[in-house]
C-alpha cells in the first residue's frame, strides 16, 4: 500500500499545476528531507519504532488532509479564526 501510494505521486507530479519541472524539482527536495529524517529516526529510535511513528503520522496528516479538501475556507478565514480563538 505505501508503495503503491508513493508511485501514484510520483508519476502524478506532471499533472500539477504549475512548471512540471520545478514540482519535480520540489518533490526532489521534499523526498531528500524525507529520506534525511528517517534516516536519523532509525538511528536513534530503531526500524520498528521509527517505522510505527511515521505512519502514524501519515494516518494523522491524512485526516487532516481529508478534512481540509472539503472545507470551502480560505487561508485568511483559518488565520482570521485561529485569532479570534486566541482571544
Amino acid at each position: 500500500m505505501v508503495a503503491m501510494s508513493y508511485y501514484a505521486m510520483k508519476l502524478n507530479m506532471n499533472n500539477l499545476s504549475g512548471d512540471r519541472f520545478l514540482n519535480m524539482f520540489y518533490g526532489g527536495l521534499t523526498e531528500f528531507g524525507a529520506t534525511l529524517i528517517f534516516y536519523l529516526a532509525v538511528e536513534t529510535r530503531g526500524r520498528r519504532q521509527s517505522y510505527i511513528g511515521f505512519m502514524a503520522l501519515t494516518a494523522v496528516f491524512m485526516t487532516i488532509a481529508s478534512f481540509a479538501t472539503t472545507c470551502e475556507c480560505s487561508v485568511i478565514d483559518i488565520v482570521y479564526l485561529q485569532h479570534v480563538a486566541s482571544r
